[in-house]
């Protein structure tokens, strides 16, 4: 098709403004044309050119040098272009551009914390930009931080009503949450603006969560079995702390029957200590030296040798 006149200056005086004014229109038309993007491309170098001849500020002079990376990223120098990007950054006193430029560089590098660097500037210098919305979204996504993104996303879908574009990337979010439910509702809502079938979209979804409810259910009866095992080796414990209390009692009452080997035992008890028991080599000398009275050899070594622990430093 015919590309049709070529921006002009009109009425306008021939200012680094104006110029500037053809430049972006030159950079939309080549963007929404591609056919014509050479053509309208030169037309934007020629601008700048002009506009070159008339500039005196150093802020000028930025916004002419940012107006150059742009060119350069729509011919593809995409080295080129950021080197001027960057270059123009601090000292262009509207940077919208070349944060906006150096953000798209970064998201196509998968630089994603860059990117977000980027885009989140743009947004504070032109919140009104919903692809700039969308692409940070992109970017926080990509970097690990979907919650984040969702909420880019929705400023991209108030912006601009008519992109309905962002509410797949709201459902892409949704599912890196986890929130499969929500993802299948977001995509079926946008297949009820937009016309376009998600069929296949949302029938992987609904496998996953088919999938995720499985795996739910799974997790549940490992985590109920493991509560069980726990519960049962609690009990055993209770039990076999039960059962010691009342050998220990029993014993102790054979003991005070003049049984030597109860009294021997009483003696290992306190000597070694247990669950129930602390170690108390006091208690466990009596009780050694009544076994030994009562004619228990075994005990009469066993209370020579904790005395000669009471007596270590």
């Amino acid at each position: 098709d015919d590309l049709g006149p070529l921006p002009t200056l009109g009425d306008r005086p021939p200012t680094v403004d104006s110029y500037l004014e053809i430049i972006s229109l030159d950079l939309r038309q080549a963007q929404a044309r591609p056919d014509h993007a050479p053509t309208l491309l030169a037309h934007a170098a020629l601008s700048r050119e002009l506009a070159l001849v008339r500039a005196s500020t150093p802020s000028e002079l930025a916004a002419l040098q940012t107006a150059h990376g742009r060119i350069q990223l729509a011919r593809g120098d995409l080295a080129a272009g950021q080197a001027l990007l960057q270059a123009s950054l601090e000292q262009d006193p509207d940077p919208v551009w070349a944060h906006r430029g150096l953000g798209r560089l970064a998201l196509e590098a998968l630089s994603y914390s860059e990117a977000a660097t980027h885009l989140e500037a743009t947004t504070q210098l032109d919140p009104r930009d919903g692809q700039t919305w969308t692409e940070l979204g992109l970017a926080r996504q990509g970097s690990g931080q979907p919650e984040a993104a969702i909420a880019a996303y929705h400023i991209a879908l108030e912006v601009d009503p008519d992109t309905l574009e962002p509410m797949r990337n709201i459902a892409l979010a949704q599912t890196d949450l986890g929130q499969l439910e929500a993802a299948i509702a977001t995509l079926e809502q946008y297949e009820g603006k937009t016309g376009n079938s998600v069929t296949e979209e949302v029938a992987v979804l609904s496998k996953y969560l088919v999938r995720a409810e499985k795996k739910r259910l799974r997790d549940e009866a490992r985590l109920a079995k493991k509560e069980q095992l726990r519960l049962l080796e609690e009990e055993r414990k209770r039990a076999e702390l039960e059962a010691s209390r009342l050998h220990q009692q029993e014993l102790a009452e054979s003991c005070a029957d003049e049984e030597a080997q109860a009294c021997f035992e009483l003696g290992q008890i306190f000597h070694e200590g247990n669950a129930l028991t602390q170690q108390d080599l006091t208690q466990a000398i009596e009780h050694y030296d009544q076994a030994c009275t009562l004619g228990h050899q075994e005990a009469c070594t066993a209370s020579l040798q904790a005395q000669e622990e009471t007596e270590e430093p």
